[in-house]
């Protein structure tokens, strides 16, 4: 079956499990993509055991599902969206406290009412990506909390530790730009900063204007319901939401704290790393065919035809790396972060360079895409 008639019938699949808490997108999905593609990351976190992987089709029990948004921040290619709220909305939300009140706090919706709180409510605090977080500095908030209150209590008992790991790697990569400033988890719900209450009415009349006027980049440059992009000689691609958000928020930062990044500045963060392959590449193009975010193209320069990367679009899915039926793919760390920020394309592979007869790659390429997991 060619892989744009399963993406179709796997979309329609999904149809039936569509939910109200949670939007999916299977075209990016990189098991829907190739059937060797080792990532199992949002069924091997979902506390709920709602998602799984049944007759090569991802399914989500709508009654297991609790909307908790956890699959959200551990896809990252942007597969799963949550909806209430989505990232829009808490970067308005954000935006809005932070002209009464220095810190942001998030806590679960599970901690009881917060309406008359300066405290952000999500369905999980494991919900909350990086991406959020950073934006959160960019937009000047001096401390950053994760609040535990119920979190104790909760019978998904894996949720707390996603958290720390999101937690853990923002402060890395914002201790690495040199960015003052904490991202911590309050254990105390009682300790929150003061801050002017907002009420409800207050909150979404603020909402509805902050979304039509936050003049920053980190909205004005984000399109949530741009299409996929089509490319000749490659599946649709998409960079998803949250990546534009954290890489427009790394903007922000360099822009405010005046940041200066020369060659040779590393960062060994989770969120990049580099494309390389070695001597067994045969230019096949399968890397960039299957690529979900656009981060490896196939381009003409001058008539020859190369394999472009692009380090700032590359979500370390690592789906490259599992179908290379050669082993030639390799992704690495640490990446110099100039790159990412200057968003800089890198020709990887000369696609005429081959050292295989055209039949030998052929049949091999074909074997890789027909075979089963």
């Amino acid at each position: 079956m060619r892989p744009m008639k399963v993406i179709n019938k796997f979309e329609k699949v999904l149809t039936d499990y569509q939910l109200a808490d949670i939007c999916v997108n299977p075209q990016y999905c990189s098991k829907t993509r190739h059937k060797l593609s080792k990532c199992s990351r949002c069924f091997e976190n979902c506390p709920a055991q709602a998602i799984e992987w049944n007759d090569g089709f991802l399914t989500i029990n709508p009654d297991k599902c609790t909307g908790c948004g956890i699959c959200s921040n551990i896809c990252p290619n942007g597969v799963f969206q949550s909806l209430k709220p989505d990232n829009i909305e808490l970067l308005s939300k954000i935006k809005s406290l932070l002209s009464n009140q220095q810190d942001i706090v998030f806590k679960c919706n599970s901690d009881g009412n917060g309406t008359q709180s300066n405290a952000i409510l999500v369905p999980c605090l494991a919900r909350i990506d990086i991406s959020i977080l950073v934006a959160c500095a960019a937009m000047g908030a001096k401390n950053i909390w994760m609040t535990v209150g119920n979190c104790r209590e909760c019978k998904y008992k894996s949720c707390l530790g996603i958290v720390r790991e999101t937690v853990n790697d923002t402060n890395r990569l914002l201790e690495f730009l040199g960015v003052s400033g904490n991202i911590g988890i309050n254990n105390d719900t009682n300790s929150e900063p003061k801050a002017q209450i907002i009420s409800r009415r207050e909150f979404f009349s603020n909402l509805a204007q902050e979304t039509k006027t936050f003049s920053s980049r980190i909205l004005n440059t984000l399109d949530q319901n741009k299409k996929p992009l089509k490319r000749q000689g490659s599946l649709p691609t998409y960079l998803p939401l949250k990546r534009k958000i954290l890489i427009e928020s790394l903007h922000k930062l360099e822009s405010l704290h005046k940041l200066e990044y020369k060659t040779g500045s590393f960062t060994d963060s989770p969120l990049f790393c580099k494309f390389a392959v070695n001597d067994n590449c045969t230019g096949c193009q399968m890397c960039a065919f299957f690529c979900p975010t656009g981060a490896l193209e196939k381009v003409n320069i001058n008539g020859k035809y190369e394999i472009a990367f692009k380090i700032s679009n590359c979500t370390t899915c690592g789906l490259c790396q599992d179908i290379c039926y050669r082993q030639a793919v390799h992704l690495q760390h640490p990446v110099d972060f100039r790159t990412v920020m200057d968003g800089s394309v890198e020709s990887v592979i000369n696609v005429k360079q081959s050292t295989e007869p055209q039949e030998y790659r052929d049949s091999d390429l074909v074997r890789s895409i027909l075979s089963k997991r």
